[in-house]
């Protein structure tokens, strides 16, 4: 189908709803869907009372009906806990970078100051303990795909 000879379909449509923001697709001169706000010098167009949703529509949720409609809850789990385990092991290496001062000065103890050798390389004795909950949001998300696929699995073989 040709845009050129579909005839042009421009409209007003009135809501009890908030708009969605404006957005155009397309251009001019083939397919363009537009919406907007009316502006003062448009012309008299049909108006066409509806409501506007941002939901899905129900034909889709009809056929979506599989594992991912509700994901693991462990994904939100992981969300939720990466900025403090990020902040944890940034703190915890800013710590581990005045160190010295701080022991010199007393702020922080040398029973948890300084590293264990374990092989050719020491470890910062905080870092040991930090790294492992950094890791915690990333075990959780492979914990929560895993499940998913078993859930995802499960519901292709039914």
């Amino acid at each position: 189908m040709n845009a050129a000879e579909v005839p042009l379909v421009e409209v007003v449509l009135e809501s009890q709803h908030p708009p969605p923001p404006s957005f155009k697709i397309g251009t001019d001169d083939d397919w363009m869907v537009e919406w907007r706000r009316c502006k003062d010098d448009d012309p008299e167009w049909p108006v066409i009372q509806s409501d506007i949703s941002t939901g899905p529509f129900p034909f889709l949720m009809r056929t979506r009906d599989g594992w991912y409609i509700e994901p693991d809850p462990l994904h939100s789990l992981a969300r939720r806990l990466i900025s403090p385990t990020v902040s944890l092991l940034i703190f915890t290496l800013l710590i581990h970078s005045m160190e010295p001062g701080l022991v010199k000065i007393g702020l922080l103890s040398e029973a948890i100051a300084g590293s264990y050798r374990i092989g050719p390389l020491d470890y910062p004795k905080m870092l040991l303990v930090a790294f492992p909950i950094f890791l915690l949001p990333i075990v959780s998300r492979m914990v929560a795909n895993l499940r998913d696929i078993r859930r995802q699995n499960a519901y292709i073989e039914s």
